[in-house]
């Protein structure tokens, strides 16, 4: 009985124990995965299809600065194999071991975001559109041509300024253009949206 009494507290105290990630104060990497590295990780399914995805984990940053104990926390597209793609990945990341306010870094939880794209292989000519609330800026996505000859999968790679409801409104004049006939299903694009107040 004490046996059992004593386990799970240990399991009690070590699931409590990690603090909330906090990106306050955090120092800059002081190793990160190389490209070929982030290329091994990319899970072949999604890479062979043109498929872009993400997996983020939380880990805890150890005495030397590296990461220890990490969980995937979520991907997207979900099932496609991007949050253990970002687990394989865990131990290139490192810390500093001091923040800028010169404290301890060691026994701090991180969130890690790790984003997997192909790039571009045609930019297309910039699209324009009035908004009829005034909004006005540019973003820039890169889309993937699927198998019915439509862009899905489109991420933001730029804006001007950063306002999630500019990529919105951006992004369904995106999703009404028809890919050139001499792109692929798999394919990615770059199209660029420039919103000018009506």
């Amino acid at each position: 009985m004490l046996a059992l009494t004593l386990a799970l507290m240990l399991q009690a105290s070590s699931s409590g124990a990690r603090p909330p990630p906090s990106s306050t104060d955090l120092p800059q990497w002081s190793r990160v995965p190389s490209a070929a590295e982030m290329a091994a990780a990319y899970p072949a399914g999604p890479r062979a299809e043109g498929l872009a995805g993400s997996g983020v984990m939380d880990c805890t940053v150890g005495a030397a600065g590296e990461l220890t104990a990490c969980e995937a926390v979520s991907e997207s597209p979900v099932g496609a194999g991007f949050a253990a793609a970002a687990l394989s990945l865990a131990t290139r990341f490192q810390l500093p071991l001091k923040a800028p306010s010169g404290a301890a870094v060691a026994g701090r939880t991180v969130r890690v975001p790790i984003r997997w794209l192909n790039p571009a292989k045609r930019k297309l000519p910039e699209i324009s559109m009035l908004d009829e609330n005034g909004r006005t800026g540019t973003v820039a996505f890169n889309c993937r041509v699927n198998s019915a000859r439509i862009y899905d999968n489109c991420v933001v790679v730029e804006a001007r300024p950063a306002a999630p409801t500019l990529f919105g409104v951006a992004g369904e004049v995106v999703l009404r253009q028809k890919p050139p006939a001499n792109l692929s299903p798999g394919d990615r694009v770059q199209l660029v949206v420039q919103v000018r107040a009506e």
